[in-house]
């Protein structure tokens, strides 16, 4: 838990998971692979032609790009440690940070990753 002026921030893992995730995968889909086995004669003319189809199931694909920035944006989020004072809330305190720290947590927020507890 994020305490930020008066509002208690959490980090939503499934949000994080969802916004670096550009194919989820899973069970149900797969990806056909077609394979061409060409057979040759000494003389260089072909002899047979076998095309073998497979079907796999895909796997779950991520953003790598994605990942890393957002997950510098949570490292940087929880290790920030500059002392706010809580009475004056959370928007007062926000006011209060560098701007470094106001774009990551604005985008954070934005994504869906940072959510404030109720």
């Amino acid at each position: 838990m994020l305490e930020f002026g008066d509002v208690v921030y959490f980090i939503d893992l499934k949000a994080f998971d969802t916004a670096i995730t550009i194919n989820k995968g899973g069970e149900g889909v797969t990806v056909k692979e077609n394979e061409v086995k060409v057979t040759y004669d000494k003389d260089g003319e072909i002899i047979t032609r076998e095309t073998f189809e497979r079907v796999l199931p895909q796997g779950k694909e991520l953003d790598p790009a994605k990942y890393d920035l957002l997950k510098t944006f949570v490292e940087y989020i929880i290790d920030y440690s500059e002392e706010t004072d809580d009475a004056l809330g959370a928007d007062r305190a926000l006011d209060q940070t560098p701007l470094g720290y106001k774009i990551v947590f604005n985008t954070l927020m934005k994504e869906g990753i940072i959510k404030e507890k109720k």
